[in-house]
C-alpha cells in the first residue's frame, strides 16, 4: 500500500496533464515525416512508454529543485506533503530517464540522440548551477525547445533523417517553438507569487503582469499573423491561412491576463487555454501539412 502511494505521488508530480502535449508533439513530427499515421506499435510506444516516462522524469526532477517555490504556489505537491522524499524523487526521475533513453536507443541513432539532448536540456533547466529556469525568457525558450522542438524532431527522426526535413516542416517547427515559448510565459503568470518570493526572475516577475502581456503578444498572436506572408513566399500552401484564426484565441487569453490584478484562478484558467491552444496549433499544422 505504501509503495502504491509513492507510485501515485510520482505520477502526480509527473503532471499527466502534460503527457498529452509531449505525446501529441512527437506524433505530429512522426505524422508529418510519414505524411500519414505511424504504425500502431510505435504509436503505442509513444503513448504508453516514452512520452509519459520522459515527461514524468522531467517534472519530478523539476519538483525537487522547485520545492521552495512550490511551498507557496503548489502546497499540495507530494514533496511538500511529505508523501515522497527528495531522494526517492531523484531516484524515480533517474530511473524514468534511463527507461526513456533505453527505449529511444532501440529506435535508432537519431531518436536516441534527440532524446539525449532533451534529457541534458531538462537537467540544465532545473539543476544548479546552470538552472535555466532563473534566466527569464531563456527559460521559456528552453522549455519550448525541449517540449516542442526536440520532441517534434524526435518524432520525425523515427522515420526520416533530420537532414531530410523539408522547408515546409522546418517552418512549422519554428512557428510551433515560438508559440509554445509564449504559452510557457503564461504558465509563469500562474506561479507569479512564489517566483517573486523566491527571486526567480521570470518575465512577469521582472516586468509585471501588464508589461509581460505586451512582451508575449508577438509570440501568442503575431506568430499566426505571419502565416499569410509565409503563404505569399510560397513555403506554405493557401489552405494554411485558416491557422491565422488562432490569433483570436491568443488575443482572448492576453486580454484576460491584462485585466487589473487578475486572480490566480483566472491565471490558471488562461494557462489551460494556452496549453490547448498550443496542442491544437500543432494538430492543425499537421493536418495542413497532410492536405
Amino acid at each position: 500500500m505504501k509503495l502504491l502511494t509513492k507510485i501515485w505521488a510520482i505520477i502526480y508530480m509527473g503532471r499527466p496533464f502534460l503527457w498529452i502535449f509531449s505525446i501529441g508533439t512527437a506524433l505530429c513530427g512522426a505524422i508529418i515525416a510519414l505524411k500519414g499515421v505511424p504504425p500502431f506499435a510505435i504509436f503505442l510506444a509513444m503513448v504508453l512508454g516514452i512520452g509519459p516516462c520522459t515527461t514524468t522524469a522531467i517534472n519530478v526532477l523539476n519538483g525537487v529543485f522547485d520545492i521552495e517555490t512550490d511551498r507557496i504556489n503548489k502546497p499540495d505537491r507530494p514533496l511538500i506533503q511529505g508523501k515522497l522524499s527528495k531522494n526517492e524523487a531523484i531516484f524515480a526521475s533517474a530511473f524514468l530517464y534511463t527507461v526513456s533513453l533505453v527505449a529511444a536507443f532501440f529506435f535508432g541513432f537519431w531518436p536516441f540522440t534527440f532524446m539525449s539532448l532533451g534529457v541534458i536540456l531538462s537537467i540544465a533547466y532545473s539543476v544548479p548551477p546552470i538552472r535555466l529556469k532563473n534566466l527569464g525568457l531563456a527559460s521559456n525558450i528552453a522549455l519550448a525547445v525541449g517540449y516542442s522542438g526536440i520532441t517534434f524532431i524526435g518524432g520525425w527522426s523515427l522515420f526520416k533523417s533530420p537532414f531530410e526535413i523539408t522547408p515546409e516542416a522546418l517552418t512549422i517547427l519554428f512557428l510551433i517553438v515560438i508559440q509554445v515559448t509564449g504559452a510557457n510565459v503564461v504558465k509563469d503568470f500562474v506561479d507569479y507569487e512564489g517566483d517573486l518570493n523566491i527571486g526567480i526572475r521570470t518575465i512577469p516577475v521582472r516586468f509585471g503582469i501588464k508589461k509581460s502581456v505586451f512582451i508575449i503578444l508577438p509570440l501568442m498572436v503575431g506568430v499566426y499573423l505571419t502565416i499569410p506572408v509565409i503563404v505569399f513566399l510560397g513555403v506554405f500552401k493557401l489552405h494554411y491561412l485558416f491557422l491565422s484564426a488562432f490569433s483570436l484565441w491568443g488575443i482572448f487569453i492576453l486580454k484576460k491576463l491584462y485585466t487589473a490584478n487578475p486572480s490566480k484562478r483566472l491565471r490558471k484558467k488562461m494557462f489551460v487555454h494556452a496549453f490547448f491552444m498550443s496542442l491544437l496549433t500543432e494538430i492543425a499544422f499537421a493536418a495542413a501539412y497532410l492536405l
